[in-house]
């Protein structure tokens, strides 16, 4: 049986990884908060090439 590997929080690197893309975009963060919830507010069915909206 093959030994696991201690499981570790996944948030703090997820948050970490976050951060750091987010500081590489170059648009003003007000501007990306405009963008993201547009885009959420988009309808899953405008994409139909994205299987089960994911």
């Amino acid at each position: 049986m093959a030994d696991k590997a201690p499981e570790t929080p996944k948030t703090p690197g997820c948050d970490a990884y976050f951060e750091k893309i987010q500081s590489r975009k170059k648009l003003p963060f007000t501007l990306q908060e405009a963008l993201t919830n547009a885009f959420a507010n988009i309808p899953v069915s405008s994409f139909p090439q994205v299987p089960g909206g994911k």
